[in-house]
């Protein structure tokens, strides 16, 4: 079964120059390229700077993030005391891996 991820950037226009949409962009493209299955990807732009990327957001220096459209469906005891390696989807984790070493590899001209 696929889960939802998300890439989640700047808005338009609070992004200067696209420069968060650019691995975005990437990470679509060598999920199709790579054909990796089990993750449903989609890009999100967001206000929101509550999470690792927001410190880079602050600094004015571009990111973005990867997050699950929900994730309590990949793993229903996140961010609580039970929170554990053995509670993780590993199929979805492993397929995310996958995504972003794709990537990585795109973004650096393999």
């Amino acid at each position: 079964m696929s889960q939802i991820a998300f890439m989640v950037t700047r808005k338009a226009g609070k992004d200067p120059g696209n420069q968060d949409h650019i691995p975005a962009k990437n990470w679509l493209q060598a999920i199709s390229t790579y054909k990796i299955i089990g993750i449903q990807p989609n890009t999100h732009e967001s206000g929101d700077n509550l999470d690792d990327h927001g410190a880079f957001w602050n600094a004015a220096y571009p990111a973005a993030i990867l997050i699950g459209d929900d994730p309590t469906q990949v793993n229903s005891n996140w961010v609580k005391l039970t929170d554990r390696v053995s509670t993780f989807n590993w199929p979805f984790y492993v397929q995310v891996t996958k995504s972003l070493a794709a990537t990585s590899a795109s973004i650096a001209g393999f």
